[in-house]
């Protein structure tokens, strides 16, 4: 049986850092839905549409990832590559595409959309292909590194059907 180990962890800012920055897309779409009160009378809304995608890609996303970079190397005993200061752009990237995203819903603007298109999918590919390349590295040794690959291949289709 494996031992746990947190010889590999990242530094503990960057995923203080992801926890914050999520919270901020959290209160960001809450803030958003206090702002256009009529947008939860439907889900097409464009507010209710920004403030979803605010809440999911600003909210929930950046804390996952925090939460993965703590949980691969202590569960699995994988050493993420240290990326320093690129961490910190790809989860400036996530944010920026996410409230770029929501901007594109809420003011239609094509520019919008297509430059939170770039960012959230290079900084979600950056995230996704630094674990990916983590867990292809190391033997099969567990049924979790399997299941972490079959996630990061999953990760996979969502990014490549959210580009299209």
């Amino acid at each position: 049986m494996q031992l746990v180990s947190t010889e590999a962890s990242p530094a503990p800012g960057l995923t203080f850092a992801s926890m914050l920055a999520g919270l901020s897309g959290m209160l960001a779409a809450a803030l958003l839905l206090v702002w256009q009160p009529e947008a939860l009378l439907t889900r097409w809304h464009p507010a209710a549409l920004a403030a979803v995608h605010l809440f999911a890609l600003g909210g929930l996303m950046p804390v996952m990832l925090g939460a993965l970079y703590q949980f691969v190397p202590v569960a699995c005993g994988l050493a993420l590559p240290r990326w320093g200061g690129l961490d910190w752009l790809i989860l400036l990237a996530l944010l920026a595409g996410a409230f770029a995203l929501a901007g594109g819903f809420l003011f239609g603007g094509p520019l919008w959309l297509a430059s939170a298109g770039v960012l959230l999918l290079g900084s979600l590919l950056a995230a996704g292909g630094r674990l990916a390349w983590s867990l292809w590295q190391q033997p099969l040794r567990s049924e979790m590194v399997a299941a972490l690959r079959r996630s990061a291949l999953g990760l996979g289709g969502t990014l490549a059907l959210g580009t299209l």
